[in-house]
């Protein structure tokens, strides 16, 4: 989240001292966060509870994992409602903005960036009511229908003002987030088998990501008149862009639809 969200600042950063210098800064980024990681980051904290019960027997091995339906529809929410950090913030969003906005390449990616600050700030949220709830359903679900919401008005709502647009990003980035929840419905699922249990829902992920993009950028192509199409971006208007990243609205929809039959995996006890 961190590295997307520093596309508007580095963007700015790469105007005054050069690509080279840029990537450099951000290598010394990575290694402080590696040292960071080596030093503050535990296999098992002593507080893990080892004698909660198990959200699902463990049978079958990775065959049964790979058969049970509560593994797929969470990963369908997880990917569903990610995909506007994907296809929006990581590459489509900056040129709306600009065309939305009138704004400069920079600024426009510096907005977009909000997207993924307000997603760090969801994810840790999320991540800690979950927790402290003691249910993982009932915010997944109110997350996926607050963020359908929040992105419907971000993109069929032209006339708000710059400021009114920031909200509505704050609202899909930290709802969004909701998805770090369905790792933890993945580990509750099969404990014993995390690992691939989690490697499923990252499989489909980054599978959804991989094809959400470029559907994007056929919609956007579609719009171009074939005698304009050489312009490339600087031909399309705000509407056109609309248009092409209302598949966005439908995944939202898709994640909603999928929280509703997933099976509430939390054995935790709520806090008092």
């Amino acid at each position: 989240m961190m590295g997307a969200a520093s596309g508007g600042p580095v963007a700015g950063l790469m105007s005054v001292v050069g690509w080279r210098e840029s990537v450099a800064w951000l290598g010394g980024a990575d290694l402080l966060l590696a040292v960071l990681v080596f030093v503050v980051v535990r296999d098992r904290p002593a507080a893990v509870n080892h004698s909660a019960p198990e959200a699902e027997p463990q049978t079958g091995g990775i065959p049964g994992v790979l058969r049970n339906p509560q593994v797929w529809i969470n990963a369908v929410y997880a990917t569903s409602i990610s995909l506007m950090f994907v296809a929006f913030g990581g590459l489509w969003g900056a040129s709306y903005i600009q065309k939305a906005y009138d704004l400069s390449e920079v600024a426009a990616a510096g907005i977009g960036s909000l997207l993924f600050l307000r997603g760090i700030a969801g994810c840790l949220f999320f991540g800690w009511y979950s927790d402290d709830l003691g249910r993982r359903k009932p915010p997944m679900m109110f997350a996926g229908a607050g963020a359908l919401a929040a992105l419907v008005c971000l993109l069929y709502f032209p006339g708000i003002p710059l400021a009114g647009f920031e909200l509505e990003l704050f609202l899909v980035g930290f709802l969004s987030s909701a998805n770090i929840i369905s790792f933890a419905v993945a580990r509750d699922l099969y404990p014993k088998l995390a690992g691939f249990s989690i490697g499923v829902l990252n499989t489909c992920f980054f599978a959804g990501s991989a094809a959400s993009q470029p559907l994007i950028g056929k919609l956007l192509e579609h719009c171009h008149p074939s005698s304009q199409r050489h312009a490339g971006l600087a031909s399309l208007t705000a509407g056109d862009h609309r248009y092409a990243l209302s598949p966005l609205v439908l995944f939202m929809v898709v994640g909603l639809i999928a929280s509703l039959p997933a099976r509430e995996t939390s054995t935790a006890t709520p806090s008092p």
